[in-house]
């Protein structure tokens, strides 16, 4: 409205732009009282969200420094496996080499044995046909 328009408006007319008006400013007054209630009722569950958060985060941080010397802890333990198996494969191959020297050793033994057995036995054939032609 101009202010030519409120100049001709009658007093009874101004009271009641004046009373619509200050319903206005009452109800507007209020809502605003509502928005302020409703910002401080925000405003705690913001803090203790953050709170919460921050107790979530520094339990995360927890639970990621265990995973870290977990996962250490599992290095190191693969890491014992490989050098036990390592130790086990050395012990096979040693062990397997001392059987192959052992069978060797044992075939010249044998072999040994085997050569000392036919001379004794050539040795007996020799004494039996000596002591045939002697009799």
């Amino acid at each position: 409205m101009t202010e030519k328009e409120f100049r001709k408006l009658k007093r009874g007319d101004l009271l009641e732009l004046l009373l619509a008006e200050s319903r206005e400013n009452t109800d507007m007054n209020h809502q605003l009282e509502q928005l302020q209630e409703q910002k401080k009722t925000l405003m705690k569950i913001n803090a203790k969200l953050r709170q919460q958060f921050q107790q979530k985060d520094t339990e995360l941080s927890a639970v990621l420094q265990r995973m870290e010397q977990k996962d250490l802890e599992i290095r190191e333990l693969r890491q014992n496996v490989e050098e036990l198996r390592k130790a086990r494969d050395l012990k096979i191959e040693k062990a397997a080499d001392d059987i192959t020297d052992v069978t060797l050793k044992m075939r010249g033994v044998f072999e040994t044995a085997r050569k000392a057995a036919d001379l004794y036995l050539a040795h007996i054939e020799g004494l039996s046909k000596s002591s045939e032609q002697q009799s």
